[in-house]
Formats: C-alpha cells, structure tokens, sequence
C-alpha cells in the first residue's frame, strides 16, 4: 500500500454550509469559531476511535500513518500536521479501465477513485479539521469509507480483471 495518491496533500477546500449528510455538527468555542478536539489529533486517539469501531487489527506504521483491516481488507488513516485526515484504499493486481473509475467519481461525492502510478485502483476520501472534528464525526467518517470500500469493491468485480497474485 503506497499512501496518497499525489504524494502531497489534497484538499478540496471546504464544505458548503447546510450541506445534507454532513455529518454532527461540529464543536463550537465561546466566540462561535469551529474547534477540534485536541484529544482526537493523535496517533493514539485515531487508534483508540479505531478500536472503539470492533476493528481488532490497528497497527501505526509511523507517525500519521495508521493501518487497518475491516473484514481481511487493508486500510490506511492519514493524519496530516493541520488535522486533516485522508482514509485510503488500494488493491494490487487488479487491472481496470478508466471508465468504471470514471463513473464512480461521478455517482460518489464523499469518496474518489483513481488508478496509481501502478495502475492500481485506489479509493480515497479526505475529512477537514477546518470544518471542526468530533469523535460522532469521525465515526461517521470511518463507517461512510468502510461502505464505500465495499460497493468499490463490487464495481472491481464488475468491470475489471482481478490478477492470481493480486494485492491488497
């Protein structure tokens, strides 16, 4: 598992205001400004959120860095130095068109897809500090990935050719 795709960071900016599905609204400081939780920006509260999930296998590669497994499949949690956070996916040996991707990115917003340098699907999605970080929040952003990872999954098996020695 390589980590993010581009190597640097992305951020889409934002999330409008009202947005439906965004999730638990955020903490609120007494002048009203979106705060995060100073207990949720560690390598140990990310595992320990994990674990609080039923997911047995948590291991910190190093710091930021966090594996997974949900199911026997392999996941990786980002944690980035201004508090953002990116879950990844990524399958070895798995041989797919650009359209199915292509059609994924476009019937999923709170996830994207992509083929790596290596030519392997990966699915992403990022979760903004800026818009403040609750422990509800990143539940729900843990469960929201794990659903997307398993309809991805169903969509590889559709379109494209798994290899005997295929990766995860």
């Amino acid at each position: 598992m390589a980590g993010p795709g581009c190597g640097g960071k992305q951020s889409s900016g934002p999330a409008a205001p009202g947005q439906p599905g965004a999730g638990t609204a955020p903490a609120q400081g007494a002048s009203g400004e979106l705060r995060v939780d100073p207990a949720l920006t560690t390598d140990e509260a990310l595992v320990q959120l994990l674990r609080g999930l039923d997911i047995s296998e948590v291991t910190v590669l190093e710091s930021g860095k966090i594996l997974f497994r949900i199911e026997d499949v392999a996941m990786a949690l980002f944690r980035f130095e201004d508090g953002d956070l990116q879950l990844y996916y990524g399958i070895g040996g798995v041989r797919c068109p650009f359209e199915p991707i292509n059609e994924w990115n476009k019937q999923h917003r709170h996830s994207r897809a992509y083929l790596d340098d290596e030519q392997d699907p990966v699915i992403e999605s990022d979760l903004l500090s800026d818009g403040g970080l609750s422990q509800e929040k990143l539940e729900m952003f843990v469960r929201t990935f794990q659903m997307s990872a398993a309809q991805f999954l169903e969509l590889l098996s559709e379109h494209c050719q798994v290899s005997q020695d295929r990766e995860a």
